[in-house]
Parts: C-alpha cells; sequence; structure tokens
C-alpha cells in the first residue's frame, strides 16, 4: 500500500457509505485505532473476550455479548451510539490492519 495515501475503509468489500454503521465505524478507526499496533492489539482483544472498553480520541467504545458498541464522546458529533455486531466489525478491523502493514 502507498503509506501517503489516507488509510480508509471505502475499499472494503461489503462498505457502504450510505450505512450508518458503517460511516461510524470508519471514523472510530480513522480517529481513535489509526494504525497503532497497541490499539489495534486492544481492540481485538476486547472484541475476542466480548469485554473490555476504552475512550480515544473521540469515541468510547465498549464490548459485550451484542457486539461492540461504538459512542461518540463529543454531543456536536450527530451519530447515535451503535452496537455493530462482530463479525461486521472482525471484517472491517482486518481489512483495516492490512492496509496499515
Amino acid at each position: 500500500m502507498n503509506r501517503s495515501s489516507p488509510i480508509s475503509l471505502c475499499d472494503w468489500p461489503g462498505f457502504d457509505e450510505q450505512n450508518p454503521a458503517h460511516q461510524l465505524l470508519h471514523a472510530f478507526l480513522r480517529l481513535d485505532i489509526q494504525c497503532a499496533p497497541s490499539q489495534l492489539n486492544t481492540l481485538r482483544e476486547a472484541m475476542t473476550c466480548q469485554q473490555g472498553s476504552c475512550s480515544g480520541n473521540a469515541y468510547h467504545y465498549e464490548c459485550n455479548k451484542q457486539g461492540i458498541c461504538i459512542e461518540p464522546l463529543y454531543d456536536e458529533d450527530e451519530q447515535l451510539p451503535t452496537i455493530i455486531p462482530y463479525p461486521l466489525a472482525q471484517s472491517a478491523l482486518n481489512f483495516w490492519q492490512q492496509q496499515c502493514d
């Protein structure tokens, strides 16, 4: 991958730019997870255990039995807290990490 180009989920198979959950997941990965190995590993571990939470630059996430709940930290963000099923989140995280490598 050309590291000078921004990391994006837009080429992720199945990405729907009209889907609010996909938009939220993309923003969360871009702003909070970035390409930091420690953040990627912490998120992956929390998803595997289906427990754990963390607040980042713009979002708070919490893993539970239903999926990963991502919630904006700022009132100005119009996105609503959303529970993203683990298979969808795992697919996005795998694609994201491939772009970071």
